[in-house]
């Protein structure tokens, strides 16, 4: 039998400092999103986060709150994945996993708005403009 994918989580509400919150060993499954994983990460675990969503029609959910930090006009949660910057909202994140097994890393940084992709930066700024 060959290994199980898992899903680890960090928060990091600093991104130059070491996570305020890890979530490790969730296990993955084909077709999860980064949605999927914080809920089943959610519920897997005593030493629960909070997170709130606001839903965009073209990005999808958004995290907007993670345990009381909430998205300011300048500063953002923006999901990284294996430490690739996601263009896309939590529930359109698709989790690949690999036929030998492994870890995926979801990093949530609180990030201030200039120092996004220019990809990123334009997705905030059409979920701004349609807020």
């Amino acid at each position: 039998m060959s290994p199980l994918n898992t899903v680890n989580i960090q928060i990091k509400p600093d991104p130059a400092a070491p996570p305020s919150r890890e979530i490790k060993n969730i296990p993955w499954y084909p077709g999860m999103s980064a949605l999927d994983a914080m809920i089943v990460g959610d519920a897997m675990f005593t030493d629960t986060f909070t997170f709130r969503l606001v839903y965009r029609s073209f990005f999808g959910a958004w995290v907007d709150s993670i345990d009381g930090v909430s998205n300011t006009q300048d500063d953002f949660w923006m999901l990284y994945v294996d430490g690739v910057q996601s263009q896309k909202g939590i529930s359109e994140t698709i989790l690949f996993g690999s036929q030998s097994g492994g870890e995926i890393d979801l990093e949530w940084r609180y990030e201030n708005f200039s120092a996004l992709s220019e990809g990123a930066a334009s997705a905030m700024s059409a979920i701004r403009s349609n807020q």
